[in-house]
């Protein structure tokens, strides 16, 4: 099987009028409702205005000014204080991030290009691969995605690139899960010019040292390297 997945949208997939930058406000809008509306309904999150940024800050270690801009909806956590947050919010993980009712719909599909793009990419792959597939939910859990093939159990971290050009995609590589059987995979996001199609290939990034890593597409053996080492497409 490829380490390679291509996903071709339909026209319907861009509101007219509407820009890339203007689909990935809307996301944070809907998650700032999301937000909002699971610490209204928790009796364990205090009210509007009695400390429930400080709060939210302490129980998941992360700034106030942080889970400010979630409330504000300028920007949503990462994929690892989502599941912290979910948990704490007692609320499906899956649901809080993207919000259960985009699922299969075009706006899914929109909203995955930049946001937790690489898991959601990673997911497809997987289950064209013949994988039984589950988000990981457990915020002690490193893995984004457990999958099963063939009895096997398996464990992955998906890393979304955050640019490429001249056949180079960096990452920042945050988690080392490989002493719990993680499978670190980099999702490198190839965005075509008409907009119509998007591949990703997903390159094994599990050796790799912690922090801002860039690879590069040997395009005469078509392998992605890390300096001088050749790096490995993911494979199941």
């Amino acid at each position: 099987m490829t380490s390679t997945l291509k996903v071709v949208y339909g026209s319907e997939s861009w509101v007219e009028g509407m820009t890339p930058s203007n689909e990935r406000s809307i996301d944070m809008e809907d998650f700032r409702d999301r937000f909002i509306k699971s610490c209204d309904a928790s009796v364990d999150i205090p009210d509007h205005g009695y400390g429930r940024q400080v709060h939210i800050a302490k129980a998941l270690g992360v700034s106030q000014e942080g889970v400010r801009k979630w409330f504000s909806g300028e920007s949503k956590p990462r994929d690892k204080a989502m599941k912290k947050l979910s948990a704490l919010l007692n609320v499906d993980y899956a649901w809080l991030s993207i919000g259960a009712e985009l699922l299969g719909t075009e706006k899914f599909r929109a909203v995955a290009r930049y946001q937790n793009a690489g898991v959601y990419a990673l997911t497809s792959f997987l289950i064209s691969a013949g994988c039984t597939v589950a988000f990981t939910e457990d915020p002690q859990d490193d893995s984004d995605i457990t999958a099963v093939s063939n009895g096997k159990l398996f464990k992955f971290l998906a890393l979304t690139s955050t640019a490429i050009c001249n056949n180079t995609a960096e990452f920042e590589i945050e988690n080392k899960g490989t002493k719990k059987g993680v499978t670190a995979v980099g999702c490198v996001f190839k965005d075509h010019l008409n907009k119509s199609s998007i591949t990703y290939d997903f390159v094994d990034l599990t050796d790799l040292p912690q922090g801002k890593t860039r690879i590069k597409l040997d395009q005469k053996n078509n392998r992605y390297k890390s300096g001088k080492k050749i790096l490995q497409p993911l494979t199941i």
